[in-house]
């Protein structure tokens, strides 16, 4: 079990200016990177879903980063599907899985 410093100690989360960008916001994994993003103070966070955005599609990609010009890209994005889902269409999961960019190009990339 872990403990909490008193309220007096608990840090306070910087607000941020900058936009953050998740990719796959929708997801287990992405809506808990927007709830820790929000926590650590990020007020202006982009979570277009994959009907707003197709990932696969670069020009509408590369377009939507240019119009929204994040300062931070985090890609939590995947095709996912149960186990039939991925037995059934192997191909289409890897493919657009592997279509989908580790990173955006012309972002620049903040690891802290």
């Amino acid at each position: 079990m872990t403990s909490r410093p008193p309220d007096s100690q608990t840090p306070r989360p910087q607000k941020s200016k900058a936009s953050l960008l998740i990719l796959g916001a929708g997801g287990m994994v992405g809506s808990a990177l927007v709830r820790e993003a929000t926590t650590r103070g990020y007020t202006d966070i982009l979570t277009p879903s994959s009907r707003d955005l197709d990932l696969i599609n670069q020009a509408d990609t590369h377009a939507y980063l240019a119009d929204n010009k994040p300062a931070e890209v985090i890609v939590a994005a995947a095709k996912v599907g149960g186990i039939h889902a991925n037995s059934t269409y192997p191909a289409e999961f890897i493919y657009k899985n592997l279509m989908i960019p580790p990173m955006p190009s012309r972002v620049p990339i903040r690891l802290e």
